[in-house]
């Protein structure tokens, strides 16, 4: 097969990396699918359980309501009907003496309309019947009666000896609260009955229940009362009779019917209340999490495609620096091989010729050498993960070193260069990797000012550090490519034609890292062109000096 160009990604890898992009969003939506699978079965959990939660409730409220009603008709009847008689012959309890105790049993819900309370006991072993108070009507006594006999043909237990009754006909039907007396080995011997206002069981008695009975374990709800997590809601057969419990009713809920008083409670968990049961919250949908997740993913794989196109534009770029390099070194070589040969071969007639040959011989020596100084530090920091060791190095000599050995190059275009050094100055450094720095800001310099305007080279304290300014005359950097100014291989799109290999300043700020200090481009204050500073630390005290014009800061 034919090998991939160079500066290009061979086609079986970038298959890998789609098919592994591809494996990747597969099995994020396979998980996905798992985790929403998940996601449904704990909520079809927490929602049976919640639906259990408001059976409990239904159960604990019609046991309550039994409890109440039964623990006032003891109250009221108790005298009468608590223990068995010794004798089937005992005498029964008085109406009066039960007037008494019943007078505030079950009273009628507060607005709502009392009839005079009636009372009525049946002696069953001679069917003699009582009706207090004397005046009631022999219709309505008869209803009295008919209903009681007929509730009683379902006896009560004798430890229970309660029963509920409801008057069908008649103005206000009211219910019977029916107690049974009992002789030993448990026959009924007489049985007493009083009405009660259908509002003290329809609305009294549950209410009471629903205030003072928590009709859910604290395990549960903890310190939440019935009024902040229950709704319950009575009906009978012609309709609604009353409702408890403010607020919106969830859809977990349970019926239950209150048999004793023909009632039906339904037990809701208010919508509010859902997720403060100790089942938890109940679980909100995952999909928009899952799908968030399969976006993540797909970003990922972007990211990882957008990584990949990186990878191509830098192998790309190395190709285009192979390239450059290959050109950049092949024009000094070949003034130096032109020019040595005029030597060589006695061509240069007159002692100024010679010179010429000779200087343009030791300039594109000197090019070639800060090209190939370029390419070794580059390597060498790429390799080299040990810090240099710092020390005290003098900036003035190392500055007139670089100048003068860039001072032919500059010569050759024209450009003038002007030094405004503090002598004495000293930094914590590095001197090769100073001089480096200063060269390769020098070349930068040089190469992409205007031609004829002067290189300023710049150094000066600032806030306790030195700072070293080179200016040209050229364009200037835009604001928007002064940090991709710094990346190897980058060339901005001014610097095509000309010379270079787009590693120079890359090298300026790695050097410059490695002496702790900092780098930046910006504009010359009051004219065109960049400026590049370097700030490096004092290795000595010294005062701040004004910085020069050009400098813009």
């Amino acid at each position: 097969p034919m090998p991939a160009r160079p500066g290009t990604l061979s086609p079986s890898r970038v298959s890998l990396v789609v098919f592994v992009a591809a494996m990747v969003v597969l099995l994020a939506a396979l998980l996905a699918y798992e985790a929403h699978q998940a996601a449904q079965s704990q909520r079809r959990t927490a929602e049976r359980a919640l639906r259990e939660y408001a059976s409990m409730a239904a159960a604990e409220f019609h046991d309550r309501f039994r409890e109440r009603w039964r623990g006032e008709a003891r109250r009221a009847l108790g005298a009468a009907t608590t223990g068995l008689a010794v004798s089937p012959f005992d005498p029964l309890v008085s109406l009066a003496v039960l007037r008494e105790s019943s007078a505030d049993v079950l009273p009628c819900a507060a607005g709502q309309p009392d009839r005079a309370r009636r009372m009525v006991r049946v002696d069953l072993r001679t069917n003699a019947v009582e009706v207090d108070p004397a005046s009631v009507g022999v219709a309505e006594r008869d209803r009295l009666v008919a209903a009681a006999r007929q509730a009683t043909q379902r006896l009560p237990a004798p430890e229970e000896p309660y029963l509920l009754a409801r008057v069908t006909d008649g103005v206000d039907r009211p219910f019977l609260v029916i107690g049974v007396r009992f002789v030993r080995l448990g026959a009924p011997i007489g049985l007493y009955a009083f009405t009660v206002c259908p509002s003290a069981l329809a609305r009294e008695v549950p209410r009471r229940v629903f205030d003072d009975s928590p009709l859910l374990p604290s395990s549960i709800v903890g310190a939440s009362d019935n009024r902040s997590m229950i709704a319950v809601d009575l009906r009978d057969g012609a309709g609604p009779v009353g409702a408890w419990g403010e607020g919106e009713r969830s859809p977990y809920a349970a019926s239950v019917g209150l048999e004793d008083a023909g009632f039906t409670a339904t037990i809701a968990l208010r919508a509010s209340a859902v997720g403060n049961v100790s089942v938890g919250s109940l679980a909100r949908s995952r999909v928009p999490l899952l799908i968030g997740l399969l976006a993540l993913t797909a970003i990922l794989g972007a990211v990882a495609l957008v990584q990949l196109r990186r990878e191509h534009d830098l192998a790309q770029m190395r190709a285009d620096f192979t390239s450059s390099v290959s050109h950049e070194l092949r024009t000094p070589l070949t003034q130096i091989m032109l020019y040595g040969e005029t030597l060589l071969l006695d061509r240069a007639r007159t002692p100024a010729d010679r010179r010429v040959a000779a200087e343009t011989i030791v300039r594109e020596a000197g090019r070639l050498m800060q090209m190939v100084e370029n390419v070794l530090a580059f390597g060498r920091l790429r390799r080299d993960a040990n810090p240099p060791v710092l020390q005290s190095v003098e900036v003035a000599p190392v500055v007139h070193e670089a100048v003068a050995m860039l001072q032919p190059l500059a010569d050759a275009v024209g450009t003038p260069v002007v030094l405004s050094v503090d002598e004495g100055s000293r930094v914590t450094g590095d001197r090769a990797m100073l001089r480096q720095v200063l060269l390769n800001l020098l070349d930068n310099a040089i190469k992409y000012g205007a031609p004829g305007t002067p290189v300023r080279v710049a150094a000066y304290q600032r806030d306790g550090r030195l700072r070293l300014a080179v200016s040209d005359g050229g364009r200037g950097v835009p604001v928007e490519e002064r940090e991709r100014v710094w990346l190897p291989y980058v060339r901005l799109p001014q610097a095509q034609g000309r010379g270079g290999t787009g590693l120079g300043l890359s090298v300026v700020r790695e050097l410059v890292g490695l002496m702790q200090g900092r780098v930046w481009v910006e504009d010359v204050a009051g004219a065109s062109g960049a400026c590049f500073v370097v700030e490096l630390g004092l290795a000595a005290a010294a005062v701040d000096a004004p910085a020069p014009e050009f400098a813009g800061r």
